[in-house]
């Protein structure tokens, strides 16, 4: 697992699951809230998907579409291909 992917992976966790100091030490080593911004915002982190997420206790991960190979957020096994191959 490359660390670009593992880096990913965390902000997913860390923004659905953990608590503000988790958030703030993630922020602290991205440089600061608006870098962890600008990276929920890249990976596709919207409140909606987040609010999704906690509501189905789904675990966000970052998958490669079975189609396209487009990275995208996936909400669970189910779920495989991109938005725009579905």
């Amino acid at each position: 697992m490359s660390d670009a992917f593992r880096d990913d992976q965390r902000t997913i966790d860390v923004v659905v699951g953990g608590d503000a100091a988790e958030l703030e030490a993630l922020a602290s080593s991205l440089g600061g809230a608006g870098a962890l911004r600008d990276r929920k915002a890249k990976l596709g982190l919207t409140s909606e998907v987040v609010k999704l997420s906690r509501l189905t206790n789904g675990r966000l991960v970052r998958r490669s579409c079975l189609k396209c190979d487009a990275r995208f957020l996936s909400l669970g096994p189910h779920n495989r291909l991109c938005g725009r191959c579905r």
